[in-house]
């Protein structure tokens, strides 16, 4: 089982993000933190593989603690779900590796294959030593996005 934790001060949507986790057999809640410092002690307790992350908390941003567990021996995979789109923001969640980015409003069939996906990627990396570019391809490459109608 892969352990999730998410960081979310809205109850409404930490249980709709935990109703998603749940309908996934692979996936296991460890704790839902409701602020920037609830989310660090959480941390250190939990540590959890995958981390669903709002970026604007009562007492941080959530983009700050992507950065801060890049540096734990146990960084977990973290999923940005934020109201946050602006380009300084998905900026830095790339450059700290953020492992995808979703707005809110959430369309949770989208949320649903960002889980399948890092399920995948993880199933991949601890079932073998040496992958071929097609495994690759499948856990990395993209297809183009389908440009959106302004």
């Amino acid at each position: 089982m892969l352990k999730v934790m998410i960081v979310e001060d809205d109850s409404e949507i930490a249980a709709l993000h935990a109703h998603f986790i749940a309908k996934e057999p692979s996936l296991k809640l460890v704790g839902i933190a409701v602020s920037f410092g609830m989310a660090r002690e959480m941390m250190e307790i939990a540590k959890p593989d995958l981390v669903i992350v709002d970026n604007y908390l009562p007492d941080g941003r959530g983009v700050d603690l992507v950065y801060e567990w890049l540096k734990l021996e146990h960084k977990p995979e973290c999923i940005l779900i934020t109201a946050a789109n602006d380009a300084q923001t998905v900026n830095l969640a790339h450059r700290y590796g953020a492992f995808d980015y979703l707005v809110k409003p959430v369309d949770y069939q989208r949320l649903s294959l960002s889980l399948n996906k890092f399920i995948q990627v993880r199933q991949h990396l601890s079932q073998a030593n040496k992958l071929h570019q097609s495994e690759l391809d499948s856990l990395f490459y993209q297809a183009p996005a389908t440009p959106e109608a302004n």
